[in-house]
């Protein structure tokens, strides 16, 4: 008996359910339509959002320019700005303090399309490190989003260099696997997004805190 219950019970509820669903049909495709407009819309912003972005950038580059010139007549401007940097500064050992004393520019290249990737680019003064006028890292994402981290390879003096200093910023950065296993670079996220952002935020820390 009480099994014959169950199965009338179960019979009135598939149909109240199917009849509260009818009554929602009309509601869920409206709610639905609703929610593809809003959809529509954001993909319009994010469009216009990155032409803003395409635009601006390149009012910025002739400015960027006029601060390298600047940067340029101000000894070890980059050392110090990456030494006074919160999270990179603690990383830094001896040596790449030495080598950065020999970097003389820092410059950021965005893609056209502001969205696929950018490079890192690194302008040295001669040094006994390494023979390369410039060191680059690339970051490009594919169609899927995937990210593809493209290092300069170093022609270091010494070829032993990197064995003997394998936990230096430089050895470590400009390996061939130095992204994360998760395909970020947290590291060329602080270089992009700070120091090139605003490098005399961090500079100026030392001589506002009386350090030649």
């Amino acid at each position: 008996l009480r099994i014959g219950m169950d199965g009338n019970g179960d019979t009135v509820s598939r149909q109240k359910r199917r009849r509260v669903e009818s009554d929602l049909g009309p509601l869920i495709q409206r709610l639905d339509s609703i929610q593809n407009q809003l959809e529509v819309l954001n993909d319009e912003v994010a469009v216009e959002i990155l032409q803003v972005e395409q635009r601006y950038n390149l009012k910025r580059r002739p400015i960027y320019d006029m601060r390298q010139k600047i940067i340029e007549q101000i000894p070890h401007f980059w050392l110090e700005t990456f030494m006074n940097h919160d999270n990179i500064g603690p990383i830094l050992e001896s040596v790449d303090k030495d080598i950065l004393s020999y970097m003389s520019k820092l410059y950021i290249v965005e893609d056209d399309d502001m969205k696929s990737g950018y490079t890192i680019e690194m302008d040295f003064d001669q040094n006994p490190f390494f023979s390369n006028a410039s060191l680059s890292k690339s970051f490009q994402f594919n169609d899927e989003g995937d990210l593809n981290v493209i290092p300069s390879m170093v022609n270091w003096i010494d070829p032993e260099f990197p064995i003997k200093n394998e936990t230096s910023f430089f050895v470590d950065w400009f390996a061939e696997n130095s992204a994360s296993a998760s395909g970020d670079d947290p590291l060329a996220d602080m270089i992009r997004d700070s120091i090139w952002r605003d490098p005399f935020r961090w500079f100026s820390s030392s001589w506002q805190n009386g350090v030649e």
